[in-house]
């Protein structure tokens, strides 16, 4: 059993190693990476009404490493643990990792959306995850999956913030209005609406 430690550098290496592979595809005009912060920082529509810094850093470093290794990792592992004997067990947990690692990267790639991306580093890193897990438990990913996400938001937030900013000022100045969209019973939540062929810079 390895250490935190080593879990983190691990993912790390996996991180670094993805990225340089999704630069190279990027400069080739094939787009990678998580295609839900790809809205946020290229298209204003999507950043109005994207989540406040704040909320949109306690989703990536507190609410998605616990959810998704949850639901990626430990559910599937444990169901294989479950329902294989030892015999099968060991050659059945290569094929459900690829599975789970890939529907984990094709959740990140925006699917149904016109910012479809290549989501490399995420199934590299859902690969990572299920590793850890099967050879040291739950916490290993959980905790390695905080510290990679901790380190994206440190970079990207401040640029996200700003974008941000500039585009609820730019669609306060033309007369940007709101609606209400009903998310639960009783429960609404307001829609900034953007203006006819508004699309103003993200980098004022």
């Amino acid at each position: 059993e390895q250490s935190l430690v080593r879990s983190c550098q691990q993912t790390l290496v996996g991180t670094m190693g993805s990225m340089a592979v999704s630069r190279i595809l990027n400069k080739a005009g094939i787009p990678t990476g998580n295609a839900k912060y790809v809205g946020f920082l290229t298209d204003p529509r999507v950043l109005l009404n994207s989540p406040s810094p704040k909320k949109l850093a306690l989703q990536a470093i507190v609410e998605a490493p616990l959810i998704e290794e949850v639901l990626f990792r430990a559910i599937p592992s444990a169901a294989l643990n479950s329902f294989s004997s030892r015999s099968k067990t060991t050659s059945a947990a290569i094929p459900l990792a690829v599975a789970t690692s890939g529907i984990f990267g094709y959740l990140h790639s925006g699917h149904g959306t016109e910012h479809r991306t290549l989501p490399l580093s995420q199934t590299v890193l859902g690969f990572t995850f299920w590793r850890q897990l099967r050879n040291n438990g739950l916490l290993h990913p959980v905790v390695s999956h905080t510290v990679n996400n901790a380190l994206a938001i440190g970079v990207a937030l401040p640029v996200y913030a700003k974008a941000q900013a500039n585009v609820i000022a730019d669609w306060e100045h033309n007369g940007g209005e709101s609606d209400f969209t009903l998310v639960s019973e009783g429960t609404w939540k307001s829609r900034r609406i953007p203006p006819e062929g508004w699309m103003p810079k993200l980098d004022k």
